[in-house]
């Protein structure tokens, strides 16, 4: 077993380019304590079988929803018709699959929680920006699209805050806490135009090259664990 030829995925390629506090470690091209973290975590899981699992109400809605979320970009780019793309993609670096591909963009959804999250969303995002340099480095696309989208809640999404909120309030106030909350949920008196937001992305020139030297060092970084671990196991 080596890392020599190991895959990230795309959709946590931004770890990498976490830079270090220190302008001295920056200078001498060093990982950061963020990237190093989780690098662990990846060793854990191919070295231990070991995967962290992260479930929240927020990924579980955008799973669910993504139909509807496809649907809003497909009328905020007017298309006629925009389909999820199921293709995946890789090089000796990356890999990974966009959530639409069209012949000249290629695009990331993100389904929001709620208004409050939606109306925060900007493009200063640095994970999902690397996120689409690493689809567009794979695609061949020079320009990305990052949507962020405001869909109703599923109906056992919504249950499970309506009973988290009956053992927090009181019976008096509990008929208006859940009728608040089902309205915070639904949106279908917002115009589509307003519940999405797009911010757009072109392809980095020297994204590959400065991508190659992350991975290189990430990969090392990678097998000295695995050295250092096998080495522990002989003693």
């Amino acid at each position: 077993m080596n890392f020599n030829d190991y895959k990230f995925r795309c959709s946590a390629i931004g770890n990498l380019f976490v830079e270090p506090v220190s302008k001295a470690a920056k200078e001498a091209g060093e990982l950061s304590e963020t990237t190093k973290t989780w690098l662990n975590e990846i060793f854990i899981e191919k070295y231990y079988g070991r995967r962290k699992e992260i479930d929240s109400k927020f990924m579980t809605k955008g799973i669910l929803c993504e139909e509807m979320s496809i649907s809003i970009v497909q009328d905020a780019l007017d298309e006629s018709y925009i389909e999820k793309n199921v293709k995946h993609y890789e090089d000796e670096y990356i890999k990974g699959t966009p959530d639409i591909v069209l012949s000249d963009l290629v695009v990331d959804v993100k389904t929001c929680w709620d208004i409050w999250s939606f109306t925060k969303k900007d493009a200063s995002n640095k994970l999902y920006y690397y996120q689409l340099q690493a689809y567009m480095q794979l695609t061949g696309n020079k320009r990305a699209a990052l949507f962020y989208t405001l869909v109703d809640t599923p109906e056992h999404l919504l249950e499970l805050e309506i009973r988290r909120a009956t053992y927090n309030h009181d019976a008096d106030e509990l008929d208006d806490v859940i009728a608040n909350i089902k309205h915070n949920a639904t949106y279908s008196d917002i115009p589509i135009n307003q519940r999405y937001t797009a911010f757009y992305f072109d392809a980095e020139e020297d994204f590959s090259q400065r991508l190659a030297i992350k991975v290189t060092k990430a990969r090392e970084y990678l097998n000295d664990l695995l050295t250092k671990t096998e080495s522990k196991n002989e003693n």
